[in-house]
C-alpha cells in the first residue's frame, strides 16, 4: 500500500484537526480554571480585611486573628501556584502544535 501525497496531506490536517480540536478544549478548561482561581483569590483578599477589621474594632483576639490569617495566607499561596501552572500549561499550548510548511 503505497502513501500517495494527497492521502499524507488528508491524514495530515486530520490529526491537525484534532490537535486544534484539542488545544481549544484545553484552553477552554483551563480559562474556566482561571476565573475560578481569581474569584477565589478576591475573596480570600476580602476575608482578610474582615479580619483586620474585626482586630482592629478588638472583637478578633490576636491568637485567632494569627491562625485565620495563617489559613487563608496558605490557601492563597496554593492558588497563586495554581495559578502560575496554568500559565506555564497556556505557554506550553503553542509549542505542541505543529504548523505546516510549504516545501518549494
Amino acid at each position: 500500500m503505497s502513501l500517495t501525497f494527497t492521502k499524507i496531506c488528508k491524514s495530515f490536517d486530520y490529526y491537525k484537526n484534532i490537535l486544534t480540536i484539542f488545544s481549544a478544549h484545553l484552553i477552554s478548561q483551563l480559562n474556566k480554571e482561571l476565573v475560578e482561581i481569581e474569584k477565589r483569590l478576591k475573596e480570600i483578599e476580602q476575608l482578610q480585611a474582615k479580619y483586620m477589621e474585626a482586630f482592629e474594632k478588638n472583637t478578633l483576639p490576636v491568637g485567632m486573628l494569627q491562625e485565620s490569617l495563617q489559613k487563608v495566607s496558605n490557601e492563597k499561596g496554593e492558588l497563586e501556584s495554581e495559578k502560575n501552572e496554568i500559565a506555564i500549561q497556556f505557554g506550553s499550548i503553542d509549542s505542541k502544535v505543529t504548523y505546516p510548511f510549504v516545501i518549494s
